[in-house]
């Protein structure tokens, strides 16, 4: 029975070859149909099965298994920092001193070269006046005395200003003023002061101290001793 079976493949060409099980032909499945149905032995149906059906996929299944995308989450927005402002820088009072000092002259040079330019020369400068023996008057430092009295001392602050012939003159006594200061004093002190508050009574002194000044000088004269200060405290 074997070798009819056998020889039954071969000749629908399904079995062949040298091994134990050949290669399958489908041209020979039609033959094995008719041999099946010659032996009374039925033969499986043939199913034929559509392979694309099977690996399509139902589009709802799809949508199901999809898996919801999740929104991307905004990132946050990072605020940028204001940018501090460096602190203005300190100017020292010396700098701006030095600063307006030379902005001042820049003027007074530009000033200067526009009145050159536009007046033709500088101004001539005005001739100071001289006065009469100013260069020869030497003003004493305030004697103060103390002249007593009969209830209580009383103080006198006298000022002279002593005026000379020249100034050679007012040299020498500004060479011996200690000595002349003392002769000065002790005349003041022989004199009633805290009763010369009239004009004729600081006359009379003034003439008394021109005529000691004057004594004890080798060259020029005293011109004038005026009192400019008599107070009796």
């Amino acid at each position: 029975m074997a070798d009819e079976e056998k020889d039954l493949l071969e000749e629908m060409g399904i079995g062949g070859g040298d091994g134990p099980t050949g290669e399958m032909s489908l041209d020979g499945m039609d033959g094995l149909d008719a041999a099946g149905q010659e032996d009374g032995r039925p033969l499986p149906k043939k199913v034929e099965l559509d392979i694309d059906e099977m690996m399509e996929v139902p589009e709802e299944d799809l949508e199901e298994e999809a898996p919801e995308e999740e929104p991307e989450e905004e990132a946050p927005v990072q605020e940028e920092a204001p940018e501090e402002e460096p602190p203005p820088a300190r100017i020292s009072r010396s700098k701006l001193a030095v600063l307006a000092g030379g902005g001042l002259l820049i003027v007074l040079a530009v000033a200067s070269v526009l009145i050159m330019l536009l007046g033709g020369g500088p101004a001539p400068l005005p001739i100071p006046k001289v006065l009469f023996g100013s260069g020869s008057i030497s003003q004493l430092k305030p004697f103060v005395i103390n002249v007593p009295q009969a209830d209580r001392d009383v103080i006198v602050t006298l000022t002279l200003d002593v005026t000379f012939s020249d100034k050679e003159a007012k040299g020498e006594f500004e060479n011996r003023l200690l000595v002349h200061r003392d002769a000065i004093f002790r005349l003041l002190l022989t004199r009633d002061l805290p009763t010369m508050d009239s004009p004729k009574a600081r006359n009379e002194l003034a003439e008394e101290l021109v005529r000691l000044i004057g004594g004890g000088l080798s060259k020029g004269r005293v011109e004038r001793v005026k009192i400019t200060e008599l107070t009796v405290v």
